[in-house]
């Protein structure tokens, strides 16, 4: 598995095991790469005040039916670490998708976006 791919699986696992919005995880992530990250919020292993925001029981069989989903359906799953991620996006009005992490307030996990579609077109994408 390419570095890529283990990063959107990563991703798309601590989409479920978090609410996006949690500026611990975020930080941790940063800290740590969301690969890392995903796979101690997994074994539960990660600090306690990471833990304490994520839900128990989580696995990555719900990660790996996210990106069948988004595959099947024509969408993209955009993580940081994808250059398309880092421009402005009218779909979150609220990002200005830089490092993530490096806002404790903004906190950039996902976005999804169909194929081709253009990056105005906010109707199409899911943060």
């Amino acid at each position: 598995m390419s570095s890529s791919t283990d990063a959107r699986r990563a991703r798309a696992f601590l989409q479920h095991a978090a609410e996006p919005t949690n500026p611990i995880l975020a930080r941790y992530v940063a800290e740590v790469g969301p690969v890392e990250a995903a796979h101690h919020v997994s074994e539960r292993t990660a600090p306690a005040d990471v833990l304490a925001g994520t839900r128990l029981g989580e696995n990555w069989m719900r990660a790996e039916a996210s990106l069948r989903t988004a595959t099947q359906l024509g969408a993209r799953f955009v993580i940081p670490e994808d250059d398309e991620f880092r421009l402005q996006s009218p779909c979150c009005p609220r990002s200005s998708y830089g490092d993530v992490g490096a806002d404790a307030e903004r906190v950039d996990v996902v976005l999804d976006r169909r194929d081709g579609a253009p990056r105005s077109d906010s109707d199409r994408c899911v943060a």
